[in-house]
């Protein structure tokens, strides 16, 4: 998922299309209104503080989220890795203990 997908998606739950346009002063305008007359509109959206605070909080948690996720199969990987690692070490280890000195308990 692009970084412009992930951020249309979270201006989509935030906004909801629900949210007043504003003005680049921070004033509501209303849909429809253009720009109060200050400047041409170029047809997109001007958001408030609070709304990009609350944009850029969304997209960070929900990569913040893939990037756990991501990063915990991997450290599952690994750790299945060096377990195995481990575990066949331990196994040669005793076996060559066993074979190394067969009657030790012999004297």
């Amino acid at each position: 998922e692009g970084m412009d997908d992930l951020l249309d998606g979270v201006i989509g739950q935030v906004a909801g299309g629900a949210l007043p346009h504003h003005d680049q002063e921070g004033a509501a305008v209303a849909a429809g209104q253009g720009c109060g007359g200050r400047a041409p509109c170029d047809g997109g959206r001007t958001y408030s503080t609070d709304e990009v605070r609350a944009i850029v909080q969304a997209a960070v948690s929900i990569r913040e989220e893939a990037l756990r996720c991501e990063y915990g199969g991997i450290l599952q990987d690994k750790l299945k890795e060096q377990f195995n690692s481990f575990t066949r070490f331990n196994a040669d280890y005793i076996s060559r203990q066993i074979k190394g000195n067969p009657f030790s308990y012999v004297s």
